[in-house]
């Protein structure tokens, strides 16, 4: 007996000793694929690659870590009743792309191999074999039910679209092609308008015919407008911006522009414009359903900025009134501060600094915006601000007050008037103040500093210096025809600026600025029978752009009255530099231009001496131009290619044959986001003409300059 109980607790052990292990009912996906009788780059370009064609199927595929953790990821089963319905809804897909005689020819389950197999639950790779055939093309589209003069109105909306004569078929082509036809009828007045398809298939000849029948209804017109959710918006400006008027003719562009005019108050969040389209009679009411958005708003971040010549982090706080009083005014106020150094590599090296003004920095500003005051096209303003900065060429302190007025005249025409007062403390780099002296014997500091000025100095660690006051007024013109403001396609871009320093104090100067801009959207101007060149412009979308700006500065002399003891001089802090992510990339942050050097004696008599630091002086002439084309590869990405041209002259004299604008060429990346493009640029500069001797403290050192530049920054550089 007691060996029989041994013999049944030793069996009892080793079933318990046995690996056990999660059994599945069925074999499980590892993925999905579609081979066709077809090249991948083929299949690419018409956009039959495995992604596009899975999205037809109903027989899911298992999570990527599934197989490294089941349970927050669980595996999907092989349901082989579903994956045969697929085959029906493969072939329903191409038929729907032009592919009427494509077949799936069966489906292959393949093992999935892995390293971790012996430990794993099997896992298969579904394949389908697939026949494509020969793709039917689009042989005529024709519209009935018009007259001739909205029939070629109808016809130009339809070589706009994606529906051609020649293209291959595609259902979703047709579908949009009919909603622009309504679109097309509505703004002219057919708010009932009615459009229908039919598509006549033709597989023996590979084509198809597609035909529109129009019922375009009665001319309506705008009925009651009724507006409801603005409780803390006052009613006369929301009515202002509706251009929608009860009696005038319906037209869906003028519910459009009511829509944009009303989000640009910036206090809803959504603005919904409903025309009641039921009713059978001319009048179409119309209800306008509005929310408001958050007035108060606080936004907390932190950032970085890498390339050639600058690298920065930061941390910033910003808050935002965008209805004070109940009035639509705008109040924000933003603080940030950080740590900035200025070296021409990118990842910088504590040895290799251009300057020693490396260290930290702040900023706080504060603006007061009233929009509509005390009419719709003004909007005057007013600006503090308070910051410790640091540059390449000076340590400062600087507070500002500048109130200004923007006057729109016209829709896409801006004129803004400002005056400015700032108040400057700080040091400018010994080269700066050692080279100015000796060329003009000039007074870098025109007032004397406070003894709160002189407290921020030495907690700064800074030594020397002084202070300088300087007011001045401004007038910018701005035209702009390009409605995407982050990433523009089509229009121009033209900004004019003038300066006028010294009144009534301080430094008195002069200044002129230009910015002209291009943007073309490339395909339109392929023609219409260049369809295969069509269809490659509208998958990478190529778009041209154009660049030409430039500036001068000068000083100018006043003898009378209160301006007796103001110095004709440009401060370096109003001078013109060049280089860097937004103009010429192929040099580093602002190191295109005239430079100071302070130099150490040498050691050996009669020889040359050491430079010591050389720092970017700035000049009074600028000049730049730049050549762009933007391509989108997949998706978000993108990739652009460039030529940049600018040079800044210290005076007008240095303009000659031998100093001309510097080129530089390049390449970078764009990954499209909400706020606008990320890039990272690559600029690779080129050496143009003899660099002229220039007296000891003055030069252009171009040869001591780095041969590239890399910028990681966010938005187009223009």
């Amino acid at each position: 007996m007691r060996r029989l109980l041994l013999v049944v607790l030793a069996v009892f052990l080793l079933g318990c000793t046995q690996r056990t292990g999660r059994v599945y009912r069925a074999q499980t996906v590892k993925g999905i694929a579609v081979q066709e009788d077809a090249l991948l780059a083929m299949r690419l370009w018409r956009g039959t690659s495995d992604y596009t064609l899975r999205a037809a199927l109903v027989q899911p595929i298992s999570p990527f870590w599934s197989y490294k953790f089941e349970p927050a990821n669980p595996r999907i089963e092989l349901d082989l009743a579903e994956l045969y319905r697929d085959s029906w809804r493969l072939e329903l897909w191409y038929a729907h792309h032009g592919f009427f005689d494509a077949r799936v020819m069966g489906w292959d389950i393949r093992p999935h191999r892995s390293y971790l197999r012996a430990r794993m639950t099997p896992s298969v790779l579904a394949v389908a074999r697939v026949h494509e055939g020969e793709p039917s093309l689009v042989r005529s589209v024709d519209v009935t039910g018009v007259k001739r003069g909205l029939g070629m109105v109808l016809e130009t909306a339809q070589k706009e679209s994606d529906l051609q004569v020649g293209s291959r078929f595609s259902l979703a082509s047709v579908e949009s092609t009919a909603d622009e036809f309504r679109r097309v009828l509505a703004a002219r007045s057919y708010a009932l308008a009615k459009v229908s398809s039919s598509v006549q298939v033709f597989p023996e000849e590979h084509a198809v015919d597609v035909t529109y029948t129009i019922d375009r209804g009665p001319v309506c017109r705008f009925g009651e407008v009724t507006v409801s959710g603005h409780e803390n918006v006052p009613d006369a400006f929301v009515q202002g911006e509706i251009t929608i008027q009860e009696g005038d003719k319906f037209s869906s562009e003028t519910i459009a522009e009511t829509q944009v005019r009303l989000f640009g108050l910036g206090v809803f969040s959504l603005v919904k414009i409903q025309p009641d389209l039921s009713r059978e009679d001319k009048i179409v009411p119309v209800r306008i359903e509005l929310v408001e958005a958050t007035f108060h708003e606080v936004r907390v971040g932190t950032g970085i900025g890498i390339e050639s010549g600058e690298q920065l982090a930061q941390v910033s706080a910003q808050f935002t009134n965008s209805n004070v009083f109940n009035r639509l005014w705008n109040f924000e106020a933003e603080v940030a501060a950080g740590y900035r150094t200025f070296s021409n590599r990118v990842v910088p090296a504590w040895t290799d600094l251009s300057t020693n003004n490396a260290g930290f920095f702040a900023l706080s500003e504060a603006r007061l915006v009233l929009p509509r005051f005390p009419r719709r096209t003004l909007e005057p303003r007013l600006g503090v601000t308070g910051e410790l900065g640091r540059d390449q060429r000076s340590t400062y302190l600087r507070a500002e007050l500048g109130p200004a007025l923007t006057w729109r005249f016209r829709p896409r025409h801006s004129l803004t008037v400002g005056y400015h007062l700032e108040r400057w403390t700080g040091v400018l780099d010994d080269a700066i103040e050692e080279a100015e002296r000796i060329a003009g014997d000039v007074d870098l500091y025109n007032t004397e500093s406070t003894s709160w000025e002189i407290w921020a100095l030495e907690a700064l660690d800074i030594e020397g210096g002084g202070s300088y006051n300087l007011t001045y007024f401004d007038v910018g013109y701005l035209w702009r025809s390009t409605k995407d403001l982050t990433n523009p396609r089509n229009g121009e871009y033209v900004s004019l600026g003038a300066t006028l320093a010294g009144l009534p104090t301080g430094f008195s100067f002069w200044r002129a600025q230009v910015d002209l801009r291009m943007y073309r959207f490339l395909r339109r101007y392929i023609s219409r029978k260049r369809k295969p060149l069509r269809k490659l412009f509208k998958q990478y979308k190529p778009i041209f752009a154009a660049r030409l700006g430039g500036g001068y500065a000068r000083g100018y002399s006043l003898d009378w009255g209160p301006f007796e003891g103001n110095q004709p001089y440009v401060h370096p802090n109003y001078r013109f530099t060049l280089g860097g992510s937004n103009d010429v990339r192929g040099w580093s942050a602002d190191q295109l231009g005239p430079t100071a050097c302070s130099f150490e004696d040498s050691p050996k008599p009669g020889s040359l001496p050491g430079s010591r630091t050389c720092v970017p002086i700035g000049g009074e002439l600028s000049m730049f131009a730049s050549l762009e084309l933007r391509m989108r590869l997949v998706g978000d990405l993108g990739i652009a290619i460039f030529n940049d041209w600018g040079m800044a002259w210290k005076n007008p004299g240095d303009v000659s044959g031998r100093l001309p604008p510097q080129p530089s060429v390049g390449a970078g990346l764009r990954y499209a986001t909400p706020i606008g493009p990320i890039r990272l640029d690559f600029g690779w500069r080129i050496p143009l003409g003899e660099i002229p001797k220039t007296p000891r403290h003055e030069t252009y050192r171009f040869r001591e300059q780095p041969r590239w530049a890399i910028h990681f920054a966010l938005t187009e550089a223009f």
